[in-house]
């Protein structure tokens, strides 16, 4: 995967406190609980490190010539993941991915495609049959890049483990990530990476610990 730091994106940086007030709005615990992005909890100052509450399985490259610009849709369809995009040679694609291994089914076919707009910056959250919940969101700055992080959550609130990266370590993340449920235990993240001269979009499989 050819990947680049220091994007100039740095307009979009999205941070946790953007995340806390997220998480207040739709009933989680306050920003003051909401753990750092490095994964260190506990008494300020202190060597304490929780476990993650999320594990986030292999990057699946889904299409290597994305244009980053257009949003990208993920739904469910039965037992497969629908994934709509801009592509950078045919305007618009849709990929259909087997939900559990995430694997390409059938070609990639062409649709009209949406118009460019400033890449989104919000958090994305997906709610599990027991009440537990995910939130995906970007974090980093322009100088060190951007990735994607995860935090699970139980249904009263409550943060599951420290919140953990789910971009490979190598890539640049433009815009917010996107996430669905897809048997209602586990969930599929998606979001697109840039650098030299590709955009990627990548799907991550994750599950609650």
């Amino acid at each position: 995967m050819s990947t680049q730091k220091g994007i100039g994106f740095g307009h979009i940086f999205f941070g946790l406190a953007s995340v806390a007030a997220l998480c207040g709005a739709t009933g989680c615990a306050s920003s003051g609980s909401f753990p750092a992005a490095h994964g260190a909890t506990g008494v300020p100052g202190s060597d304490a490190v929780q476990a993650a509450g999320v594990r986030a399985g292999e990057a699946h490259v889904v299409d290597a010539h994305v244009n980053p610009m257009v949003p990208v849709r993920l739904t469910v369809e039965g037992e497969e993941l629908a994934v709509r995009f801009g592509h950078a040679h045919t305007g618009g694609a849709v990929a259909h991915l087997d939900r559990t291994s995430l694997a390409p089914v059938g070609p990639e076919s062409q649709q009209p495609g949406e118009r460019p707009a400033t890449p989104r910056s919000e958090a994305a959250r997906v709610v599990l049959n027991d009440g537990r919940f995910i939130v995906c969101w970007k974090s980093g700055n322009f100088e060190r890049g951007y990735r994607v992080m995860a935090q699970a959550w139980t249904g009263g609130g409550a943060p599951i483990g420290a919140p953990v990266p789910i971009s490979p370590a190598d890539s640049d993340v433009l815009g917010a990530p996107e996430v669905v449920s897809v048997d209602g235990d586990h969930a599929v993240a998606m979001f697109t990476t840039v650098g030299d001269d590709r955009s990627e979009l990548l799907a991550v499989p994750l599950q609650v610990l």
